[in-house]
């Protein structure tokens, strides 16, 4: 496919006209913060270097989701779904929507989440790279090259003021059109060197799990600014004689996360909370999907009140661990 240079105005024009077929997410500003959020005005998009606040994740993982619908002799589903068209996704959100597909619809999973896939096979994500790493991001050292990603329709690169867009699938293909030209030379994708290589039981009990979490308040910042985090709970509602099923986010940060219908809970500390949510992510889903769950983008070390650092934390294990085979 050929690669289209155009001007910013002419990609917000383009934009204009796609917004009459699709709900467009993109950065704009929201209340003084860049975040993602639905397009009502193409001249609204700002794409810059800025990464964005939250995630992208709720374009496929909304934070309330109605799902299921119980009527008198009959359940539906109860989904509102219209296509999405997701702008200026960085390399390290459109790696973690990655992450999410092989959690939510991979053979590998142990179910395959209909809902999900509804909502993926509806989006359309066009990412746009960074030309510089942010404080605290990490990217790299997960492996994630911040200039560019192949995994999705459409990439957008800043050149001398103007944008080269490079459409990468079908569905990218036609998106904004412009002069064409060449598409931009690649660096060699940078080498993953944060990740946890251990079985559980060389990490579980033998980490200073306690020190790691010292300023933890046990908010849930993290888990709702993380594009990988989706624990979630299930509610049910009447209103007028029809109940409906809710999806909600949950927290594994959260004290009664774990709380059993007994009363008991397994993980009444902060730091059996803190400790779940590092394994999970660097150790149980790369024994069970064959990927971490961290793309690196510092979310949660730039909004943690308490000072808590995933990305030190990691360091340090792998080098106790480095330690101990000495």
């Amino acid at each position: 496919m050929s690669a289209y240079k155009l001007t910013l105005d002419q990609a917000r024009a383009a934009l204009a006209k796609l917004m009459e077929k699709y709900t467009v997410i993109a950065p704009v500003m929201n209340d003084n913060r860049l975040d993602y959020a639905e397009v009502t005005d193409a001249r609204d998009v700002i794409l810059d270097d800025r990464l964005p606040y939250k995630s992208p994740k709720e374009t496929v993982f909304p934070r309330v989701e109605n799902v299921i619908r119980f009527l008198e002799g009959r359940v539906e589903e109860a989904q509102d779904i219209k296509p999405i068209l997701l702008i200026g996704a960085k390399p390290c959100d459109i790696a973690a929507l990655n992450d999410l597909d092989g959690i939510f619809t991979s053979d590998k999973g142990k179910f395959k989440d209909s809902f999900y896939i509804n909502r993926r096979n509806c989006l359309t994500v066009v990412g746009a790279g960074c030309t510089s790493k942010k404080t605290a991001c990490f990217c790299d050292e997960r492996g994630i090259d911040m200039t560019f990603s192949p995994e999705c329709d459409g990439f957008l690169n800043f050149v001398d003021g103007d944008i080269l867009y490079e459409p990468l699938t079908a569905k990218g293909d036609g998106l904004f059109t412009g002069s064409e030209a060449e598409p931009p030379k690649r660096d060699t994708k940078p080498e993953e060197t944060l990740k946890i290589e251990a079985k559980e039981a060389d990490v579980f009990a033998t980490m200073p799990w306690e020190s790691y979490v010292e300023g933890c308040i046990g908010c849930g910042t993290c888990t709702y600014l993380c594009p990988t985090c989706h624990c979630f709970n299930l509610r049910d509602a009447e209103d007028k004689g029809i109940v409906t099923r809710t999806r909600v986010w949950d927290s594994c940060m959260y004290p009664k996360f774990t709380l059993h219908a007994s009363g008991h809970n397994p993980r009444t500390e902060k730091y059996q909370r803190f400790r779940q949510r590092v394994l999970h992510k660097y150790l149980y889903i790369p024994e069970n999907y064959g990927f971490t769950a961290c793309s690196g983008c510092g979310r949660c070390i730039r909004s943690c009140p308490g000072g808590l650092n995933i990305r030190d934390t990691v360091s340090d294990i792998m080098e106790r661990l480095e330690e101990a085979k000495e």
